[in-house]
């Protein structure tokens, strides 16, 4: 019909995806209106340059970028634990959950909503107490020690990620 440059769409709206995205979720469980409208969006940049020109709130701009960002990940069926640590590395929960179920994944966004998203034993008080002194090298042992947390499945206790990052000081 040659309107969506009218109503600031792409001309080259996807609208396989759209159509496939809505009869999935059609009387099924609710999207976001945000998550429908970036199927049409190629890209992150295209889904920020939407919600400007839309005037979407804040909240709504970045939730049309997060499902941009990670749909492909999300229909390439990357295991759940990949979402469950975008949680612990401080994504919300509302975006995780929305891009599950855009994806179709709804028994995954649903187990995700109902997990309890753990916590990082190991502070920077306790490298401080353990005489690691504080600065760069901190945040990078900190950051180092969270990624082994995250590889052990959340498992890792206090101790056990303190002698990693002692070690990873004495490097």
């Amino acid at each position: 019909l040659g309107v969506a440059e009218y109503i600031s769409l792409p001309d080259d709206g996807n609208l396989h995806e759209l159509s496939i995205v809505w009869n999935r979720m059609y009387n099924q469980y609710s999207l976001e209106p945000v998550c429908l409208l970036v199927t049409l969006v190629h890209s992150t940049k295209e889904a920020e340059e939407l919600a400007r020109k839309w005037k979407l709130s804040n909240a709504e701009r970045l939730l049309g970028m997060f499902v941009t960002t990670y749909r492909d990940t999300c229909y390439k069926g990357t295991p759940l634990k990949y979402f469950q640590d975008l949680l612990v590395d401080g994504s919300l929960i509302e975006h995780v959950t929305e891009v599950l179920k855009y994806c179709g994944r709804i028994h995954e966004a649903d187990e995700i909503k109902n997990w309890n998203v753990p916590q990082l034993p190991l502070t920077g008080k306790d490298l401080k107490i353990a005489g690691v002194k504080a600065g760069p090298d901190m945040g990078k042992i900190l950051k180092l020690s969270k990624e082994k947390w995250k590889e052990s499945f959340y498992s890792m206790s206090k101790e056990e990620l303190l002698e990693v990052a002692l070690r990873l000081y004495k490097k």
